[in-house]
């Protein structure tokens, strides 16, 4: 009956070191990605600064267009109210995509996060 502790024990203590080597893979895997989302996070907000002075760019060139093109004052301030509006629903798209990709980043932290919680708060048997 000794032997038979002996191995319990030896098999509880393969079990601590076990879950001790999958819980120092979660925290080396949780602070490497926490990492790469800030990065990421930066290179999302020049990509949308980007992509929004491209619209503005695109929508001075319209008015331009319109100025150029249009003789009569209301004719030219129809073309203009038109590349203006085509701009704010470029904009608005542009906006609400952004705001979907944080949205579901947040999601995804908020599990990585539940999940270390969970993985550091369980007991070691």
């Amino acid at each position: 009956m000794n032997v038979h502790r002996r191995k319990s024990t030896f098999v509880s203590h393969c079990t601590g070191a076990v879950w001790l080597i999958v819980l120092s893979a979660f925290s080396i895997a949780g602070c490497a990605t926490s990492g790469n989302s800030t990065s990421s996070s930066g290179q999302q907000t020049r990509d949308f600064e980007n992509k929004s002075n491209e619209i503005a760019r695109s929508e001075q060139e319209c008015v331009n267009r319109a100025h150029q093109k249009s003789a009569s004052v209301d004719t030219r301030n129809s073309e203009i109210a038109k590349c203006e509006a085509a701009a704010d629903e470029k904009m608005g798209t542009l906006a609400a995509h952004d705001r979907d990709k944080y949205e579901q980043q947040q999601r995804e932290e908020f599990d990585r996060n539940a999940l270390m919680m969970t993985l550091t708060a369980s007991p070691i048997r």
